[in-house]
């Protein structure tokens, strides 16, 4: 990874995580959406990258960190658990559809951008430990059925729907 990230041990702990949910297999089946896949790092959605073959682990990381956790500003989250689950709602859905959910869930301008003002109603709704917890599980239910309706739209996808769900659920709080 380039020097000129931010090192900081809870976001690679995260990173960590998602490179073990995503795999290091190089995929490419052929109900996929975003085509040939390795580490969770699509073709169809990085052609860049794959430009010269499939990611490497250090490219993956970097991805991740720049437009998945500090690009959309997920890194700036609390607490952890939260970032943990908008930061994966990112990964798998996009950055900008986790923001616009989490925003709808707080009541304000859905733009899908994580700027002070959708911040600062964020601290003050997880000011309390139920609170954030709430908001996570709510964050999570929504995540649930935006899942499904994608399946609904696609049913080649269904296959994944049982993975999808257990890996959503695992960010209950």
């Amino acid at each position: 990874m380039s020097d000129h990230r931010p090192q900081h041990p809870v976001l690679d702990q995260f990173i960590e995580e998602v490179l073990l949910r995503e795999g290091s297999k190089d995929t490419n089946d052929p109900h996929d959406a975003g085509g040939r896949t390795k580490y969770g790092i699509a073709e169809r959605f990085h052609p860049e990258v794959w430009a010269d073959g499939p990611p490497t682990k250090e490219e993956a990381e970097e991805i991740y960190m720049n437009q998945y956790i500090i690009g959309p500003n997920f890194h700036r989250i609390q607490p952890q658990f939260l970032f943990n689950t908008v930061a994966d709602y990112g990964v798998h859905s996009g950055p900008s559809m986790a923001a616009r959910a989490l925003q709808r869930l707080l009541n304000v301008e859905d733009d899908g951008i994580v700027g002070p003002k959708t911040l600062a109603v964020l601290s003050h709704r997880t000011a309390t430990e139920d609170g954030a917890r709430d908001l996570n599980n709510a964050l999570v239910a929504r995540r649930i059925l935006s899942i499904d309706r994608i399946v609904q739209k696609r049913p080649s996808d269904l296959k994944w729907l049982y993975g999808w769900h257990s890996r959503i659920l695992s960010f209950l709080v």
